[in-house]
Parts: structure tokens; sequence; C-alpha cells
């Protein structure tokens, strides 16, 4: 499980933070899946999906997908425990935490009292609960309900009044009273019919397609939500729905909404800080928005790896003699960069060679040209 810390110094006047960032493993490994507890050095992880912490934030709840458990962090005591489940025993039970299973659990809500922890089990197409006061799982929307069907997220608001459920299967929002869970109103999309449009008329017409994560702002007036690879936002007292970035096309580019920027598969959702709602954090699942440092990679691909680079370095180096020689620096400079271009970052050996093999003719059709 990694985790980025990020340390807030000041927030200058034009609302921009400046951010110390440093990555570093809380707990889990990289190179091993599990599902072992113990302390954060040994204990195991297999595919971490959500997190949920407590007011204090000493404590945090997270779904554990793959292996079907429900997890404790404790931030204090730096110990994971199992605090659902069985790990890949990916069946459907209630009780207390050692007795209880779930099927692939993935978004995890705290309350605002820290009385209780929903959890969505989305192969069991339910909602459950667990009540720190009896120390038991329940149920408090099953599937025969017919209200879900692969629900994803779930969030709560600051009042412990309701709690937004994303439904990717009906392409649909879900608000639930948590007083009586049988009370419950779509807040935007039409149940079964997948799509992508905004609309400040009426909720019906905000088409959505598989939404997925969903946080809420501080006076839960409106709830931001990722689907149809953008960002999107939905008035909880209008139902409308404004795209915030994006355009519904996959694609990777910064900049702002006005100017192109596209998202691949948008995750996660975050208020970088709790007291202000004008910095969100989204992360990507299908691009890598911060690189990671090290490339993972089994021993014969790390050699075949290598066996290219070290091709390609000579190639680019006689291709910049020559370019020298020639005196078109241009050309020296299309040529090298992209191989300096990659040797700082980490791809997959199948884009390695797929890129370099793009250069290679380029740069040849180059020096044919001239």
């Amino acid at each position: 499980l990694l985790l980025i810390f990020l340390q807030l110094h000041h927030t200058t006047p034009q609302n921009i933070i400046n951010i110390d960032t440093e990555v570093s493993t809380l707990a889990g490994s990289s190179t091993q899946a599990g599902s072992s507890d113990g302390d954060f050095t040994s204990t195991r992880f297999t595919n971490p999906t959500s997190v949920t912490f407590n007011s204090d934030y000493s404590i945090a709840i997270m779904s554990d997908q793959q292996a079907c458990l429900i997890r404790k962090v404790n931030m204090i005591t730096e110990i994971v425990s199992t605090f659902g489940g069985s790990a890949y025993n990916c069946t459907f039970v209630d009780g207390i935490p050692d007795d209880s299973r779930f099927s692939q659990p993935r978004g995890v809500a705290y309350s605002p009292d820290d009385a209780f922890v929903l959890a969505v089990d989305q192969g069991g197409a339910a909602i459950r609960r667990y009540a720190f006061a009896d120390n038991t799982w329940d149920t408090v929307v099953t599937a025969a309900s017919g209200v879900l069907k692969g629900a994803y997220d779930i969030t709560i608001d600051r009042y412990g009044s309701f709690a937004l459920v994303t439904e990717q299967a009906s392409s649909i929002i879900i608000q639930f009273s948590l007083e009586d869970w049988s009370v419950y109103s779509v807040v935007c999309g039409v149940n079964g019919t997948s799509g992508f449009g905004d609309s400040s008329v009426e909720s019906s017409l905000n088409f959505l397609h598989m939404p997925s994560s969903v946080i809420l702002s501080r006076d839960s007036s409106y709830a931001l939500f990722t689907d149809n690879n953008a960002v999107r936002r939905v008035s909880l007292s209008t139902g409308e729905v404004r795209t915030l970035v994006g355009n519904g096309t996959r694609g990777y580019a910064d900049g702002n909404r006005t100017s192109g920027a596209m998202f691949s598969q948008p995750g996660g959702l975050a208020f970088l800080l709790p007291s202000s709602e004008q910095l969100v954090v989204v992360s990507q699942v299908m691009y890598t928005a911060v690189r990671p440092l090290w490339c993972q990679a089994s021993v014969v691909s790390a050699v075949v790896l290598c066996c290219v680079v070290l091709c390609d370095a000579a190639r680019a180096m006689v291709i910049w003699l020559w370019g020298c020689f020639a005196d078109t620096y241009t050309l020296s400079i299309v040529c090298v960069f992209p191989l300096l271009l990659h040797l700082s970052m980490c791809s997959s050996l199948f884009s390695f060679i797929l890129f370099y093999s793009i250069c290679f003719f380029f740069g040849y059709f180059l020096i044919w040209y001239t």
C-alpha cells in the first residue's frame, strides 16, 4: 500500500498551495501480495481499493477487493488487522468481524461521529455496516431490494444524515437516508441508460456512464464524481449536473476545462484541504500521473530491456555524431531526445520497444530526407 503524505505549508493569495511531497511505503510490499496482518513492515495487501479515516485520523479502514477483506490500519500502533471477511473466501455473511464474509468490497466510509463504518460489497450487490457498539457487520441494503446491482463507492455527509452511492451497473447515483435505508432517491442519471450529457433542467436528462468515485462538499450542497473520463459535479438540491473537466473522451492532457484537459478512467477523488473546496486531487487509473522511481519487471524483461537500451544508445550516438559532422544539430537533438526521455521514465517493455521503433524509422526518414 503506497500512500502519499502531503505536508501543507501555506496558501498563497492566489489560492495555490505549496506542497512538499514525499512518497513512501506505509504498509505492505510492492513486490509481494498477500493478506497477512501485522506491523507495517510484515503486513501484506492484495488489491487495496478504498480507504477512509476516523475523525482524528488515528484509524483507517480500507477495503482489499481481491482478498475480499476489510482491513483496519492503526496509525498510532502501526498495526494492520482484519476488520471483516476471510482472506480469499469471497462469500456473503454478516456477524462479528471474524465470522463475517465479503465479496469484492470496494468503497468504505466512516460516519462523522465514528459510530459506524459503511462498506460497499460489490460482489454481493449490497451495503454493509459495522457498528462499533455491537461489534457486528450487518447488511443495510441487500441485493433483493433491487436497488443495487453494481455499487462502487460510498460517502457520508458531515451531518450523518444521508449517504451517496455510485451505482455503475445502472449508471446512476443514489442517495440513501441513514435513518431509514428504505428511503432513497436517484440524484442523477437515468436508471439503466448510459450516456454523457449535462443538464440544468432536471436530473432525468443527466446521463452517466459507470460513475465511480464520489465525494461530498463540506456543506453537502453538491457532490463531485468521476464518470465518462471526466470529473463532474451534481447539485443535490436541483439535480443539475455539470462537467468540470474532461470531455468524455479518454486521453491524458493537462490544462483547464477550457483548454482540453483530459482523463483516462479517473479514480479516487479528495479535497486537498478539509476546510477548502477549491482544489481536488484526482488519481489516474490508466496513466500514472506520478511515475514510480523503480521499474518492476521480471528478470527476463529486465535483461531484454538493458539490451534494447544499450543497442539504442549506440545507434543514437552514431546518429548524433553523424548530425554533428553534417552540421545538422536539429536532427541530432531529434534523435537523442527520445532516448534521454525514455531513459528517465518507467514503462512496460512493449511500449518501450514500440516507442523506439517509431523513433527509429522517423530518424532514418529524416536522414533520408536531408
